[in-house]
C-alpha cells in the first residue's frame, strides 16, 4: 500500500517539469534488445530489464498503471509510452520487466519500398 502512494504521488509530480525524452524507434529497440537478451539468459544468471533501466532510455512514462494486484508481496504494473499514433506498453513484475506489447506499425522494408 505504502509503495502504491508513492507511485502515485511521483505520477503526479511528473508533469511539474521534467523534460521528456523523445521517445524514437531506436530506443524502443535498445529496450526490446536488452529484454531479449535477459530472457535468453545472456545478461546473467538472475539479470532482468528494471524499470529503472528502461526509463534510463526512454526517459519518464507517459502514462503508470498503478499495481494490478492485491497480493502482498506481488507489484505488477505497467508503464505506458506514445509516439503519434503508436503506444508502447512495458510490464513489469516486482520492478522487473515481463512483457512488451506495441501498437506501432513495423516500419517499412527496403524489400517493401522496392515492390511499390
Amino acid at each position: 500500500m505504502r509503495k502504491t502512494a508513492l507511485i502515485l504521488a511521483l505520477v503526479a509530480l511528473l508533469p511539474c517539469g521534467c523534460r521528456r525524452q523523445h521517445i524514437s524507434r531506436a530506443n524502443i529497440k535498445v529496450v526490446e534488445d536488452a529484454f531479449a537478451e535477459a530472457e535468453a539468459g545472456r545478461r546473467g544468471r538472475d539479470a532482468a530489464v528494471t524499470a529503472k533501466e528502461v526509463e534510463s532510455v526512454l526517459g519518464p512514462p507517459h502514462r503508470v498503471d498503478p499495481p494490478e494486484t492485491a497480493l502482498r508481496d506481488v507489484e505488477v504494473y505497467r508503464y505506458s509510452y506514445h509516439q503519434g499514433a503508436n503506444t508502447f506498453q512495458f510490464h513489469f513484475l516486482n520492478g522487473r520487466l515481463i512483457k512488451i506489447e506495441s501498437s506501432a506499425t513495423p516500419p517499412p522494408t527496403a524489400e517493401a519500398e522496392t515492390k511499390s
